[in-house]
């Protein structure tokens, strides 16, 4: 037991707060072009199916409390420590880094076994092992993943008055700008060069 570190085996560190920053930027607008993507794929019959899970999951009068802590905080807790903490740093030791971002992000669009959801959360997943792997750190993946999910909870629970953000569907000039400003400036934080090695960040206390 004293040889097993579980901090470092699950990548409980303290990221830097560029890592954090990233996470807020992407988490806060990838979600919008994943969500058109997913619309693109999907069909009747998968969009009836998960309506039918959604209201046995939820129903009417469940509250925005509960809904946000299922949708949102769990699987960004679980998914990540299962996907970026376990997984991701068990292929750390075997494979390349491109390798390991590669197949934990198509372990975590086929999680989710939904073939309309698999190409965006492939690439969502991709990104946010990377962003594990460079911060040396779980707690950005988990950020991103939180702020994602909560978008989806926040827009569909209470939808602003907004093109593209209420009850219209289809394309708006409005949020994919928003959202394309945010990927871009997320990504390009996450791949400025580190300054300092990702392994001395300091353990979580």
């Amino acid at each position: 037991w004293q040889r097993y570190n579980l901090k470092e085996s699950l990548g409980l560190r303290r990221p830097s707060g560029r890592y954090i920053l990233s996470a807020f930027s992407l988490g806060l607008t990838a979600w919008y072009p994943a969500s058109l993507l997913a619309s693109l794929l999907s069909n009747a019959e998968s969009e009836a199916a998960a309506r039918e899970m959604a209201s046995q999951l939820f129903p009417a009068d469940a509250s925005f409390a509960w809904v946000f802590f299922v949708v949102a905080i769990t699987p960004a807790v679980c998914e990540e420590v299962l996907v970026r903490g376990v997984s991701l740093r068990a292929f750390e030791t075997r494979f390349r880094t491109r390798t390991v971002a590669l197949a934990t992000g198509l372990l975590f669009g086929a999680f989710h076994m939904s073939l309309s959801k698999f190409i965006p959360l492939s690439v969502m997943g991709v990104i946010m092992g990377w962003m594990a792997i460079r911060s040396g750190s779980l707690l950005p993946s988990v950020l991103f993943h939180l702020l994602n999910n909560g978008m989806a909870v926040v827009l569909t629970l209470t939808p602003p008055d907004l093109p593209g953000l209420g009850t219209d569907a289809g394309v708006h000039w409005f949020p994919l700008s928003i959202s394309a400003v945010g990927i871009v400036l997320g990504l390009w934080i996450l791949y400025q060069p580190d300054p300092k090695k990702s392994s001395s960040g300091s353990a979580l206390s």
